[in-house]
């Protein structure tokens, strides 16, 4: 089974509320496929175990231009949820695509909707033990019960403009040492 990392969106991925995600390449993946959710694949320390989270099954696998989010208001909005991102435009999302993977919103993109192998297996709430997450006024994934910030949920303010800005960089710095 192949791993699929969920770096920028793990949160949200452990608690089940992320259906769809967006991938430079992954052609090759086809509906039916398992995947393994990894909270990150690459540019682990020596010594760093993978973090794996739950199998997810791909159900539609397809190539679209990220600009579609843009172009069709409603779709975006449904597919900005979608990806885990409720508190960012359409706009934004692609913004922020673009910055980390380096691309440009006209970039052909796949598209990769899923289901959880085992829905309602979400990780319990360390204060009132139950299940069920959404999200809060400032966009982190929350206890729905208790209203607890899951363990690790940055904000979607600050926070992860300052991570995507960081992540973008180190793409960058990767891509320039590879050639």
């Amino acid at each position: 089974m192949r791993n699929i990392s969920f770096m920028l969106t793990w949160p949200q991925a452990l608690a089940q509320l992320k259906t769809v995600t967006r991938r430079v390449g992954w052609e090759f993946l086809r509906p039916g496929d398992l995947l393994q959710q990894v909270e990150k694949g690459m540019g682990l320390k020596k010594g760093d175990k993978i973090t794996r989270g739950h199998v997810i099954s791909t159900l539609e696998v397809s190539r679209e231009q990220l600009s579609v989010l843009i172009d069709e208001p409603a779709y975006g909005r449904a597919e900005v949820d979608r990806e885990g991102f409720p508190h960012f435009s359409p706009e934004q999302f692609v913004e922020m695509f673009c910055r980390t993977h380096n691309c440009k919103p006209e970039k052909t993109i796949t598209r990769i909707w899923f289901a959880y192998d085992r829905p309602g297996n979400a990780p319990a709430c360390l204060s009132c033990l139950k299940s069920s997450w959404t999200y809060n006024a400032l966009g982190q994934v929350a206890c729905s019960h208790c209203s607890r910030v899951f363990p690790g949920a940055p904000s979607f303010n600050e926070e992860v403009n300052t991570l995507f800005t960081r992540l973008a960089e180190n793409h960058q710095k990767l891509q320039r040492a590879l050639k």
